[in-house]
């Protein structure tokens, strides 16, 4: 099932989303409405692509099973970092400073007060979060990138749009369905992976977002994201699609994870793996009473 495009949607956007669907694996697809007396061959909007060789085997391949959403084995615990370099920080708020923030803009607040080790300086904005903090449905990535620094808002360049066009197929169609953030609130300088002393310094505060927004599910995305939320050395191949137990400073919430956007836009090979965990996280949303069946 797909969103029933309407009389407004071009060509063009029938083609993008056909194109996701079919990389995901999916070749008959069925919208929910008519096409406003419109006549749609899927094949008519797909690209040309050069037909596919079949590999030379040895003996048949079985056919991979799809994993089901199970809990994931014990995190393997960070261990100690190497000493960050000497930078100059704004001293971070305490335990007790945090706890007495009631409020989200509050929050955002003392965020942009810090420089966030460093981060600040090469940024154009702190960019901490976007959407609805009511939905109970919370989206964590890793970083900014250079659109998300200009706009001052996460998940809005490139990587963000593929997000955006992946979980509209699983009922979140805009962001009043859900809210967003980062690990760490600033871009790095040259698009670069952020360091661990930066993302531990902003994770009392992600935790304290978690904690106000106090979502009843989260979509972690990547490796980075899952690394620091879920205190693991495990890499994102090896605990993608599983259900895992994300603690925020006393509040526990269930959380799955996959791979991050902009991965998939270097590696689309991979989007069957992450359509499958999207479909993982759709249930897990009917079960918390978030979606309809």
């Amino acid at each position: 099932m797909a969103p029933s495009p309407d009389a407004t949607t071009t060509p063009q956007q029938l083609a993008a989303e056909l194109v996701f669907l079919h990389d995901c694996g999916i070749e008959d697809v069925y919208f929910a409405e008519p096409l406003a007396g419109r006549t749609l061959k899927a094949s008519a909007f797909l690209p040309e692509r050069p037909p596919k060789q079949a590999p030379v085997m040895s003996r048949p391949v079985a056919q991979a099973a799809v994993p089901v959403l199970s809990p994931a084995p014990a995190a393997e615990p960070i261990s100690p970092s190497p000493a960050s370099p000497a930078i100059s920080v704004a001293r971070p708020h305490s335990a007790a400073d945090l706890a007495a923030i009631n409020s989200i803009p509050e929050l955002i607040a003392a965020i942009d007060s810090t420089d966030g080790a460093g981060l600040k300086e090469f940024a154009t904005q702190t960019v901490v979060a976007d959407g609805n903090p009511a939905s109970g449905i919370m989206l964590i990535g890793e970083a900014p990138g250079a659109e998300e620094d200009i706009q001052g808002k996460p998940f809005i360049g490139a990587s963000g749009q593929l997000l955006m066009e992946a979980i509209a197929h699983i009922g979140l169609t805009d962001r009043s369905d859900y809210f967003i953030s980062n690990t760490v609130f600033w871009r790095p300088s040259g698009n670069r992976n952020p360091e661990p002393y930066e993302t531990a310094f902003c994770l009392p505060y992600l935790h304290r977002l978690i904690q106000l927004v106090a979502p009843k599910l989260i979509l972690i995305l990547g490796g980075q994201a899952l690394k620091a939320l879920l205190n693991t050395n495990r890499g994102i191949s090896a605990m993608r699609g599983q259900a895992s137990a994300l603690d925020a400073g006393g509040i526990v919430v269930p959380a799955l994870a996959t791979y991050h956007p902009s991965y998939l836009l270097r590696s689309p090979s991979n989007k069957r793996l992450f359509w499958g965990d999207l479909l993982r996280f759709r249930e897990a949303l009917i079960r918390e009473g978030l979606q309809s069946q």
